[in-house]
């Protein structure tokens, strides 16, 4: 018996099999696919439209068409989901970043704190991607006529890092960060300059014979603590976080002190955090001057075991006492000094007064910076700063040799 005739197809439609036919085109070396149709008709149409895209010169193949409509729906689909973000969610997901990274609770609250009371209370369901230049700069001059300029600095410095977030500039962040933003709307140059620290005229430089009026006035199991600030430099937290264990003392006799901690209290009970920058970790020397008073102070005051803290919360154990308790107890014991140059002394002004006397005394930039635990020579220049009373004194030395050489003349 003879073989069935095969069935001949039109060129470029096979059938499926399953009672529909595909339609492809060859064009650029390449077969294109242009569909499955249920009946030849409907192929041969495709091919026709497909042929005469052709000759006209705007075919696009299938695959393309259909890659191109799927980027465009995501696109879609992205820019509505950034229209959804407001400036609350970014400053939710900036903070739970910082806060992945190990920024510390202070640092976290701080910032906070700032957009609470400033930027949020403007923007807080603003969409992100219509934040305008505009109205960053609006938001900046008023703050700039309600707080003054200090603090608008510093919160429009907070609001600047949270913009480079999400511009997907800021450190750290991996390479996975999908951006919300092509560009910050944060644009300000002269509002995120950071301007060099200057002493104020009155700011006290206090004695060593004044600090000690005050740390008799302290309850005597926190005098020491005035006496760490005033010849040592040690802010509060650092202070309140020194235990039995961070001292030692050097072949040579000489006592050091370490400092790799700080207590914090803002927004939430005390409690330790690292210090503030990783050049707060250091060793600082002791004044001998002083040595017999920590020795005093730990055979009094200070549990045996190396974790102890010298200054812990009253009665509750080894605790972090909190920075604002002791504040209190230390602006008592100066208001009870009753001495008229205090008026205006906090108890940072006794690490101020400790590192000026150091720059007076000769000691270099890097000196300073170690001693201070600072990461930058703008914070230090401040103490290389001759007193008023210093300078009144080298003018006058400058007469009394002028009037020398006059009379050698005579």
């Amino acid at each position: 018996m003879a073989a069935k005739k095969r069935k001949k197809y039109p060129e470029g439609i096979q059938p499926t099999g399953s009672g529909t036919y595909r339609a492809r085109i060859y064009r650029d070396h390449e077969n294109h696919h242009l569909g499955t149709f249920k009946t030849i008709g409907d192929a041969r149409a495709a091919l026709d439209i497909a042929r005469s895209e052709i000759a006209r010169g705007t075919f696009v193949p299938p695959k393309q068409r259909r890659a191109a409509a799927r980027q465009e729906r995501e696109q879609q689909e992205q820019q509505a989901l950034a229209e959804a973000r407001t400036v609350s969610d970014l400053a939710k997901a900036w903070l739970i970043w910082l806060e992945s990274i190990g920024r510390s609770t202070g640092t976290l609250y701080t910032y906070r704190r700032r957009l609470e009371q400033s930027f949020l209370p403007a923007f807080r369901q603003s969409s992100v991607v219509d934040l305008t230049a505009g109205d960053v700069t609006g938001w900046y001059t008023k703050l700039v006529a309600s707080n003054g300029e200090g603090v608008a600095r510093q919160h429009y410095r907070t609001v600047d890092g949270m913009f480079r977030y999400a511009t997907g500039k800021s450190k750290q962040l991996p390479r996975s960060f999908e951006p919300w933003l092509d560009s910050s709307p944060v644009d300000i140059p002269e509002a995120g300059a950071k301007k060099r620290a200057r002493r104020k005229p009155d700011e006290v430089v206090v004695t060593t014979d004044e600090i000690y009026t005050i740390a008799d006035n302290m309850p005597p199991h926190e005098r020491l603590a005035v006496l760490l600030a005033g010849w040592c430099g040690l802010r509060i937290g650092e202070v309140l976080a020194v235990r039995r264990q961070d001292f030692t003392v050097a072949a040579d006799g000489v006592m050091w002190l370490s400092i790799n901690e700080q207590v914090q209290g803002r927004g939430t009970p005390a409690r330790l955090d690292p210090t503030k920058t990783e050049a707060g970790d250091r060793d600082v020397p002791v004044a001998s001057s002083i040595v017999h008073e920590v020795n005093h102070h730990l055979e009094e005051y200070v549990e045996s075991p190396g974790e102890s803290f010298l200054f812990p919360r009253h009665k509750v154990g080894n605790r972090p006492h909190h920075p604002n308790t002791f504040r209190g107890h230390f602006d008592k014991a100066r208001d009870d000094a009753q001495n008229p140059r205090f008026q205006n002394l906090t108890f940072h002004g006794l690490r101020h007064s400790c590192l000026t006397r150091l720059g007076q005394a000769g000691a270099t930039l890097s000196d300073l910076m170690s001693f201070a635990g600072h990461s930058d020579i703008e914070s230090v220049l401040i103490y290389q700063h001759s007193e008023k009373q210093r300078l009144a004194s080298l003018a006058e030395q400058l007469s009394v040799d002028a009037e020398k050489g006059n009379s050698d003349t005579d």
